[in-house]
Formats: structure tokens, C-alpha cells, sequence
């Protein structure tokens, strides 16, 4: 497939670049990790797009020896609050009312 057909620089994406590397995560212990290492090397902006996104969860099951909480929420708050310059944004699409209760509610007044 010409991924050039569907990625139109200006129309539905930014730009195209090559990539020199990339890796597959295949856990969620990997994930994680390499998500919070992404957000505390991000010098600019971090976006996080998700179906169902609970500042509850822990991002790690063990202290990392970082410094930083292990809770999604206190995690982000914490990067957000040393580093004036750096914006988040989360995407949010739960709708909670209707998926069950055990999740987060109203997770974007957080």
C-alpha cells in the first residue's frame, strides 16, 4: 500500500519523516514504561488519546527510583507542575455512565 495516497502533508497530517528506528511494545509493563520515560524526556507537548483513561492506574508495580509518583494522574500533575513549559493534552472518550461501574467517573474535570 502508497501510504502516500492517505497521509497528505497539510490536508490530514502534519508531515511525513522517516523513521531510524522503531520498536513494538508487546506488554503492559513495557508500555508503561516506555510512557513515562517519553513524558519526562518531552520538551514540548505530550498528547494522550484514549478509549478509557483512569488516573488511577499505576504505571509501574514497583518504585521506579525516579522520583515520580506511580499513579497516572499524580505522575502527570508532577511532570506538569516542574515543567511550566511542557502542555498535556488527554483526549477522553469514556463514556463511564454506560460501560460499567468500576471506572473512573468524569475523568476530564480532573
Amino acid at each position: 500500500m502508497n501510504t502516500s495516497s492517505i497521509l497528505v502533508p497539510g490536508k490530514n497530517c502534519w508531515k511525513l519523516e522517516k523513521a531510524d528506528r522503531a520498536s513494538f511494545l508487546v506488554d503492559g509493563d513495557a508500555y508503561f514504561r516506555a510512557f513515562r520515560e517519553s513524558v519526562k524526556l518531552a520538551r514540548k507537548n505530550v498528547y494522550i488519546c484514549g478509549w478509557d483513561i483512569d488516573i488511577r492506574m499505576l504505571l509501574l508495580g514497583n518504585d521506579p527510583r525516579d522520583g515520580y509518583p506511580l499513579q497516572l494522574g499524580d505522575f502527570l500533575n508532577t511532570v506538569a507542575k516542574n515543567r511550566k513549559e511542557l502542555r498535556i493534552y488527554i483526549l477522553v472518550w469514556d463514556f463511564v455512565r454506560f460501560l460499567g461501574s468500576d471506572r473512573e467517573w468524569f475523568p476530564q474535570f480532573k
